[in-house]
């Protein structure tokens, strides 16, 4: 199979299509009426990248934003919940952690069809592979030090304080997430594997103990991060999606060099060496580093 660009196919900006097609007319009178400081036209195109929401970009005379949308037609109760994407984003802007500025949320569907939220556009640099081709080993190591600082940040933040305290369920994190993967794995099993009965029996036993409430960033992976343009320390968070394209996984030697599972935009998986990102010993320390920092 040939292999895909991910960069290339899964980056800028398209026309969009025509089963996306929204009603600017009412659209422009929705951001008259809820955007500080808009002055239309307006023009749309549409973010390439693959997302469960589809995602556009909102260009002015003045400013551009970004509109993310539910998707059309019926949908399974609490998915495609662009409400919560646009209510943990406030309260963080709020707090001055890095993401672009929420403009306003919009529940009814006869605008333009389904809830839809605006955001700030903010430009940068958007990494599909986690190899970081074209980067020298010190712009590598910048870049993902910044990305642990950034999550290491978020993970600073208690819900109750920035206004997130029903936000989500508060205890039995761990216990929780096993049971699900538990559940989802028996749903699927097409044959008994031992080791897998074995697994979960110990997971279910070894259930470590819950000693706070935090916010967790649902992977630790490049493609969500933009990196602004001249900010080294402040990677915008742009948290759209669900399944990482590149996760760190081993450290192979001593020299900053460790193998990146990554899937390309046609679902390919292949592990690659990568130079100079950040071992894994490297991570937690500086992780807890930085968290320690803004304490």
């Amino acid at each position: 199979m040939e292999q895909i660009d991910a960069q290339a196919t899964m980056t800028g900006t398209m026309d969009v299509p025509e089963q996306d097609r929204l009603d600017e007319a009412s659209l422009t009178r929705w951001f008259e009426g809820n955007v500080e400081g808009f002055e239309g036209p307006l023009t749309l195109s549409k973010f390439k990248g693959g997302q469960s929401n589809p995602t556009y970009k909102v260009t002015t005379p003045k400013a551009a934003y970004v509109l993310r949308r539910k998707p059309f037609g019926p949908l399974l109760p609490s998915a495609h919940a662009v409400d919560r994407e646009y209510r943990v984003q406030a309260a963080l802007y709020d707090q001055g952690f890095p993401v672009s500025r929420q403009f306003g949320l919009c529940e009814d569907d006869s605008v333009i069809g389904s809830m839809f939220y605006v955001m700030a556009f903010t430009d940068g640099a958007s990494y599909w592979d986690g190899t970081l081709p074209g980067k020298t080993p010190e712009q590598r190591t910048a870049i993902y030090n910044a990305m642990i600082d950034t999550l290491a940040h978020l993970h600073s933040f208690d819900p109750a304080a920035i206004g997130l305290e029903d936000y989500g369920k508060p205890g039995n994190y761990c216990a929780r997430q096993i049971s699900r993967w538990t559940k989802q794995y028996r749903l699927s099993e097409t044959e008994t594997i031992p080791e897998m009965d074995q697994l979960i029996e110990w997971l279910e036993k070894t259930v470590p103990e819950q000693r706070g409430v935090g916010m967790q960033h649902l992977g630790g992976d490049l493609p969500p991060l933009a990196a602004q343009v001249g900010a080294r320390e402040g990677l915008p968070d742009l948290r759209w999606r669900t399944a990482p394209p590149a996760i760190l996984v081993e450290v192979v030697d001593g020299e900053q060099r460790a193998e990146v599972l990554v899937a390309d935009a046609a679902g390919e998986l292949r592990v690659t060496t990568v130079p100079a990102a950040p071992a894994l010993a490297h991570v937690q320390p500086r992780r807890a580093e930085a968290r320690l920092g803004r304490q």
